[in-house]
Order: C-alpha cells, then structure tokens, then sequence
C-alpha cells in the first residue's frame, strides 16, 4: 500500500498521533455534573437545613419547646412528632393496664405506683420526649403526660 493510498485521519497528526483536541461529548457531560452537584444541593437545602415553620426563639421557649431537638428543621418536626406518637402509645398501654388491673385485681382496687401495675415497665411509665415519670392518681386511675402539648393525650 502507498502512501497516496492511505487517507489521513484528520484526528491525528503526521506521525499517527492523536491530535489534542477537546471533544464535545466531554464538555456535555461536565456541564451535567455541574447542574446534578447542583440540584442535590438545592434538595439538601430544602429537606434539611431550611427552616420547617417561622417560629421564633421566644415562640419555641413560650410553647415549651422540647430540649434536644432542632425544631427549625423537617427532621427535627419529625422527630418531635414521632415521640409524640410514642407518648401517646405509652399513655394508652398504661390505661389499658390499668383497667385490667382493676378487672383482675382485689375487690377493684387500684395500684398505688403506675410501677406496680404488672405489664407497665419503667420505659412505659415515662415520657420519651424528655424521660419524666407520668403522673398518676391512685385513686381515680387517671394517668397523664406532663410534657407541654402532651397534655391532651
């Protein structure tokens, strides 16, 4: 084969190396990840950091905010909310048990500690938001939270 009869390929020089030259596909995919650096970004922002509600320190300090938790974010909403619930399923057991305890127990007599009710741990009879004991009366059976705006469960 002569030399006439080869075609130069235009992406390489004389001596058959590779021309540096930057090629389209390259820059498209840069630009990319540059906008997918950014969208994460901006989805960090929204979920995480940004404020949930526009309350503000005073707000949180006068409603009782529970100590340990961000309140400014979603996570920090969710978490409250969810030890909520658990108060909520807390207080229900506790009722529960002590209905049947006055079922089952002497003449209906009621425990004098929410502990000495069989089924109730020391897990049960507390808060989770902020580990204080519910208050119980003895001789009504009535058991309640007194974390502020656990008061109504």
């Amino acid at each position: 084969m002569s030399r006439t009869d080869r075609q130069e390929n235009p992406a390489t020089s004389g001596a058959g190396a590779p021309a540096h030259r930057r090629s389209e596909a390259g820059q498209a995919s840069l630009v990319a990840l540059l906008i997918g650096v950014a969208l994460i970004a901006v989805l960090v922002w929204v979920f995480l950091i940004r404020p949930a509600n526009r309350e503000t320190q005073a707000d949180q300090d006068a409603r009782g905010a529970i100590v340990g938790t961000d309140k400014r974010t979603t996570p920090g909403a969710s978490l409250d909310q969810a030890k909520g619930v658990e108060c909520a399923n807390n207080l229900r057991q506790c009722r529960l048990a002590i209905q049947m305890e006055r079922e089952t127990g002497e003449e209906g007599k009621l425990p004098p500690t929410l502990t000495g009710v069989s089924g109730i741990t020391p897990s049960i009879a507390s808060c989770p938001a902020n580990g204080r004991p519910y208050l119980y009366n003895p001789q009504t059976g009535v058991v309640q939270c007194t974390t502020p705006g656990h008061q109504q469960l």
